[in-house]
């Protein structure tokens, strides 16, 4: 039982790590606007991350085989939608990272940001499943319920962003107001260039 639930938390650490979009505007989000909005950014890469494990244990076979049928489809979408979201980052008003900025920061708008960039990659979902086929984890052989399973997951990827959005959110204020402003039009850049990748991979699949 216990080993499973350690299984579980290893997998949303996992999940949640690899570098992508999600932590791009977490680096961002936590460098100019401080740990929780930073924090609640990432939180939108946590919601995806535990849907994506519930349909990975409780219908592996069904979801691989819908994803080798609409993959491409599905990464042209996702990636647009990520393009967007870059852009809109990449071309945000730049202000001095003060105090009243960071406290009128749109932490709900961030998170929301980070959901569509999470659920518009569909390399995530593949992932997922790799994961708990790696933590051999299956609805079939668990020791414990599928949602405590799941709710594991959810613990270890939102532990993992609070770790990154604290860390950055104490270095952030140590940069000058041009060079934050610079963090964030490369960040909404490396965000486009990602759902770029993601398009072109897409419409070859096609």
């Amino acid at each position: 039982m216990t080993m499973d639930l350690v299984k579980a938390l290893l997998v949303g650490i996992c999940a949640a790590a690899p570098a992508g979009p999600v932590l791009l505007m977490v680096f961002q989000r936590s460098i100019r606007y401080g740990h929780r909005t930073g924090w609640v950014t990432g939180l939108g890469g946590t919601v995806c991350d535990t849907v994506w494990a519930a349909v990975s244990l409780l219908a592996i076979s069904l979801v691989h085989d819908y994803i080798d049928s609409y993959l491409g489809g599905l990464q042209v979408i996702g990636g647009l939608l990520i393009i967007g979201i870059g852009v809109a980052i990449a071309m945000s008003k730049q202000r001095a990272s003060d105090a009243s900025e960071r406290e009128n920061s749109k932490p709900g708008q961030y998170f929301l940001q980070a959901l569509g960039c999470a659920f518009g990659n569909p390399g995530a979902l593949a992932f997922m499943m790799v994961l708990v086929g790696l933590f051999r984890l299956s609805a079939s052989t668990l020791t414990v319920p599928v949602w405590l399973a799941v709710l594991f997951v959810a613990i270890g990827s939102c532990a993992y962003w609070w770790l990154v959005s604290l860390l950055l959110g104490k270095f952030g204020p140590r940069l000058r107001p041009g060079t934050q402003a610079r963090v964030t039009r490369l960040s909404g850049i490396a965000v486009a260039v990602f759902g770029l990748v993601v398009v072109i991979r897409g419409i070859t699949m096609l």
